[in-house]
């Protein structure tokens, strides 16, 4: 495994774990505990593009799924977040809608490959920061960066699309 994936791997966990031990001290604060567990997954990642690299049909098919269901994961936990942070908290019944949803939209993108299938789940990631600059626009300076900063964490993705994971 490439040493910038398990730096990133490292970095996730811990800004992750970060985020999770500042909820665990003010639990009124569930964006913290979204966006931490987002970071956790995140993490996952680097392991999905290593699978998915390793050779072989099975790898590749096994490698892009569980690229696409960690970043769904990672995008509704983010979307969670940045909803409690603008004060719009999803109620239980938008969860139990979108999960199933995204995983049938996941089975549906895995067999059309990796850039049709990365390409989707960048594009629903910039939607979902750009939501989050629309609710937290309004709001404190520091709330607005936050929907500034998960803009930038797409645009980051999207050198992965055009220059590949050896980025």
């Amino acid at each position: 495994m490439d040493t910038a994936f398990v730096f990133n791997i490292v970095i996730n966990v811990a800004l992750g774990a970060a985020l999770l031990l500042a909820w665990h001290r003010d639990r009124s604060q569930a964006f913290l505990r979204m966006v931490g567990l987002a970071f956790v997954v995140h993490a996952g990642l680097p392991l999905g593009f290593f699978v998915k690299e390793s050779g072989g049909a099975v790898a590749a098919t096994v490698g892009l799924a569980s690229l696409v269901l960690l970043a769904m994961l990672s995008f509704v936990l983010l979307g969670a977040g940045a909803a409690y942070l603008a004060e719009r908290p999803p109620r239980r019944r938008q969860f139990l809608v979108a999960v199933p949803a995204l995983l049938l939209l996941g089975a549906v993108l895995v067999p059309l490959g990796d850039g049709p299938a990365m390409t989707v789940v960048v594009l629903m990631n910039l939607g979902v920061g750009l939501l989050a600059c629309r609710w937290l626009w309004p709001r404190s300076p520091a709330e607005r960066l936050s929907g500034v900063l998960l803009v930038l964490l797409t645009a980051n993705h999207f050198q992965v699309l055009a220059f590949g994971p050896e980025v």
